[in-house]
């Protein structure tokens, strides 16, 4: 009897000193932050098999070609893409990085460039400029893609005509 009566005196003056229960905030919806994650990894992968570059708050895709080409793609606001200045820092073979300013292309709609050197892997720097504000992106290795080899089909020449000499 003693000890019942001393536990439940014990139990009385804990539940007394600690206070009143506070309820516990609701907890995060955890799939709503999942999908939110999701949306902005999806904007931030690269979408033309590229290197991709967060300069600022942009998202940019570099696309490299052995053969020396560079496209460069805005990811964040793509109707603002001809209105931004792009420039490439791009490791060459044999030689130090060269900067390539890349030009707008408004039939592709993209930023392009290219260089007579052969791009190997190795840093990358890139220059954006938005609105008049510089922002530096870099990553340091990039993934080449294979050279771009175009041929030139001519047409077939016509058979030069032999003039036959007259037998006089």
């Amino acid at each position: 009897m003693k000890v019942s009566t001393l536990s439940i005196a014990l139990y009385g003056f804990l539940g007394l000193s600690c206070g009143p229960t506070e309820t516990a905030a609701p907890a995060p919806d955890l799939r709503e932050e999942a999908r939110e994650e999701a949306r902005q990894r999806s904007a931030r992968r690269a979408q033309h098999g590229g290197n991709l570059v967060v300069a600022g708050d942009h998202p940019v895709e570099v696309v490299l070609h052995a053969s020396g080409e560079v496209y460069g793609y805005l990811l964040s606001s793509p109707r603002g893409s001809e209105q931004a200045a792009l420039a490439v820092e791009v490791p060459v073979a044999n030689r130090p990085a060269q900067r390539l300013a890349l030009g707008w292309s408004s039939q592709l709609r993209r930023h392009e460039g290219r260089l007579s050197e052969v791009i190997v892997p190795g840093p990358l720097v890139v220059h954006l400029t938005v609105g008049g504000e510089v922002s530096i992106g870099r990553l340091p290795r990039i993934v080449v893609a294979p050279a771009i080899v175009t041929v030139e089909e001519r047409p077939p020449e016509k058979p030069k005509k032999r003039r036959r000499r007259r037998a006089d």
